[in-house]
């Protein structure tokens, strides 16, 4: 009786072996397809999505769904109005000196308010008041007709100032705010820029910037740890986004993240 008991305990021994050699070798295929996984990943989040014409510049879309277009610099005001300034198409620009010039894309569309306050705000974010520390300012917005590179008898325009002829519409204490926030389309990577939050995709990871001390490194690798955070499942593709591709959609001077 001892000797069959013994028999059948080894032989449950050998099939526990069995199956521990088995699990062993399911884990190990398990752990070199999450390792290819990991690194298509990565890849992934290396490839940024094709990009659209006016990419080239700062861009974002109203809560209207209007394309909002940016300039960088002087040359891209002085591009974006000799060039891209449409008949029923809104000039907007901040009341200050030196600040992006900011066109509504009409696309046959009536511009609200709302996008014409908004486009205001984007103005504002990227120019010299961010740098100041404000946390509003003013800004107006014009037809496409007051808009002239022809300047009084006797002055002189440099590159990317215009004249603007007739009544400014002025809009008050536009708020200074940027929503960051990352989108993954068709296998690639997008960084996205807001100034409402309901324009913001949903459910993508995002975070909210505004004038502050943060600079540099530290202020990139904030915004990329809340992004990655945020991103849950979606974390090391965040994590893959190069520094540069943040940095470029930054206002320039420091950032508070909030």
């Amino acid at each position: 009786m001892y000797y069959d008991k013994a028999k059948k305990i080894k032989k449950k021994i050998e099939g526990a072996k069995k199956a521990i050699s088995e699990t062993k070798k399911k884990l190990e295929k398990l752990e070199k397809e999450k390792a290819k996984g990991d690194t298509k990943s990565v890849e992934i989040a290396q490839r940024a999505a094709k990009k659209e014409w006016y990419e080239k510049f700062r861009w974002l879309r109203s809560s209207d769904n209007l394309l909002m277009i940016g300039g960088r610099d002087s040359t891209q005001n002085e591009i974006l109005v000799k060039k891209h300034l449409g008949q029923r198409d809104i000039f907007v620009h901040g009341d200050i000196p030196g600040g992006s010039t900011v066109l509504i894309k009409a696309e046959n569309m009536e511009v609200a308010e709302t996008s014409k306050r908004e486009a205001v705000s984007f103005a504002v974010s990227y120019s010299r008041a961010w740098g100041a520390g404000l946390a509003a300012a003013d800004g107006y917005w014009v037809l496409p007709g007051q808009v002239s590179k022809t300047p009084p008898t006797g002055e002189y325009l440099g590159k990317g100032a215009f004249m603007i002829y007739g009544t400014k519409n002025y809009i008050r204490n536009a708020p200074l705010r940027i929503y960051l926030w990352v989108e993954f389309v068709e296998g690639a990577y997008r960084l996205r820029v807001s100034v409402s939050q309901e324009s913001v995709g949903l459910g993508t990871p995002s975070v909210t910037l505004v004038p502050g001390d943060l600079e540099g490194k530290e202020l990139i690798r904030g915004i990329r740890e809340l992004l990655a955070q945020r991103a849950g499942d979606l974390s090391d593709l965040v994590h893959a986004i190069p520094d540069q591709d943040i940095e470029t959609l930054l206002p320039r001077g420091g950032c508070s993240i909030r």
